[in-house]
């Protein structure tokens, strides 16, 4: 359905917790609209809240979310004459913070989540100090939560990013969550 794959660019290119949940309300109603019931579109808002072990955050309880629904929901249908004016685009930019992170912004709204990741890293990776917090907050808020289909666990990338693998704490073992990228 293409307004479920609208949503999820709306979804994925929302970058503050107020417009994340406005567009997650977005994706619950487009979810309501394909199904004709609350179903998949309630299981979809546990799920990017408290993630797959849902509220009670024990996993293999009747609360768990079996599946991350917008993760299969397909992004809007591409065409050749749309793909090249994107491509175009992309190409365009150059390489370096603003570049990474406008390419970043392109491959959002193209529904290309990874590549999306990979360059809002990359714009990190190459800013200036003093836009590390509007990059790091991009990085999360948007390039990973596009890529994992989910707000749930984009508090760990933060601490990875801020405290490296042993965390705040000094003593976690949090996974490199930019494996695969």
């Amino acid at each position: 359905n293409e307004a479920l794959g609208g949503a999820r660019i709306l979804y994925d290119a929302a970058g503050s917790e107020r417009n994340i949940r406005a567009a997650a309300h977005v994706v619950a109603q487009a979810f309501r609209s394909v199904d004709g019931n609350l179903g998949r579109a309630n299981q979809f808002l546990t799920y990017q809240r408290f993630g797959p072990q849902g509220p009670d955050g024990k996993p293999n309880t009747p609360d768990d979310v079996r599946a991350n629904h917008l993760a299969a929901a397909r992004y809007p249908p591409s065409n050749p004459a749309r793909d090249k004016r994107f491509a175009e685009a992309v190409k365009s930019c150059p390489n370096n913070y603003q570049g990474y992170r406008s390419k970043a912004f392109l491959y959002v709204y193209w529904g290309k989540p990874k590549e999306s990741a990979q360059h809002f890293r990359l714009a990190f990776k190459a800013c200036a100090d003093k836009v590390v917090p509007t990059a790091c907050h991009e990085l999360v808020l948007i390039g990973m939560k596009a890529y994992k289909s989910s707000f749930f666990g984009l508090d760990q990338i933060f601490e990875y990013i801020s405290f490296g693998p042993k965390g705040k704490s000094g003593k976690e073992n949090i996974a490199d969550p930019f494996r695969g990228l």
